[in-house]
């Protein structure tokens, strides 16, 4: 009888470390795939986003007077800025369904922006060519048009602790961080968005475009906004955002709590058009 016994728990561990290695197996597996896919989209994205330095006029040191020589600025004295630009042919050879491109100047927050035209939970776990993908990717819902001409563009992305998609904007909880990082640009084909972030506070789960309905919705929720009293909330009161004539970007992403979102909030404040 405790032979028998024994034998059964033998069988039982050996069917339990089985397990236990099919599952390692998984996980790993899984690992190896989401780096791989990640790491592939990663080269189409350096391939697409070039920054091309762009020598802005030599500084201005004057004329001197009486019998000093004008002092005449050397190449060395020339400020280089750089100026992004997106190849949009690249990136459409991943997906049509790219229509865009955000990013945050000096953050890991670098991305195309997707938009199924049907499916609005089409990305939540798919990367941008369509294949599954826990972390998702950029996207916006059809309720947005893709021109950004609505008072309220949402974007979405996961939050991820590696800091990809949109893993950074819950720094913008700290002030510092928040005020050395207030730029948002949008890329599309047609021309260059910049906006101006204003607020960057903790929300209800609510879906934004969905529930502010009717004429004063854009007005109802930039109040429902600016009245966050939640100390992580960091709202920047000295820009002034007009519900009637100013368009908006809003970055949403999940929060370790169930039951809020963070939203960062940024206005539009300049547009370029894109030399073709």
């Amino acid at each position: 009888m405790m032979f028998r016994r024994t034998k059964a728990y033998k069988v039982l561990w050996l069917c339990l470390f089985i397990l236990f290695c099919l599952v390692l197996a998984a996980c790993f597996g899984f690992a190896a795939y989401h780096y791989i896919l990640n790491a592939s989209l990663d080269d189409v994205y350096e391939q697409a986003r070039v920054e091309i330095p762009i020598p802005s006029a030599p500084l201005q040191t004057g004329t001197a007077t009486g019998d000093d020589e004008p002092v005449t600025p050397s190449v060395g004295d020339e400020e280089v800025k750089t100026q992004v630009m997106i190849d949009f042919d690249i990136l459409h050879g991943v997906s049509e369904n790219i229509y865009a491109w955000v990013e945050i100047p000096e953050t890991k927050l670098a991305y195309p922006v997707v938009q199924h035209p049907k499916n609005n939970s089409y990305y939540v776990r798919r990367s941008v060519n369509g294949k599954y993908d826990v972390s998702g990717c950029v996207f916006s819902e059809n309720y947005n048009s893709r021109e950004f001409t609505d008072k309220n563009t949402v974007l979405y992305g996961h939050y991820m602790f590696d800091d990809s998609k949109f893993g950074t904007l819950l720094n913008y909880t700290d002030k510092e961080y928040f005020e050395h990082h207030q730029s948002v640009y949008v890329y599309t084909p047609d021309e260059v968005l910049e906006y101006k972030i204003f607020a960057a506070v903790p929300f209800s789960t609510r879906h934004v475009l969905r529930s502010y309905r009717g004429d004063d919705a854009h007005e109802r929720f930039l109040a429902d906004v600016l009245a966050v009293k939640d100390p992580r909330a960091v709202i920047d009161r000295d820009i002034e955002v007009d519900p009637e004539a100013d368009k908006i970007l809003t970055l949403s992403t999940c929060m370790k709590t169930a039951s809020k979102r963070f939203l960062v909030l940024a206005v539009l404040i300049n547009s370029q058009k894109v030399n073709q």
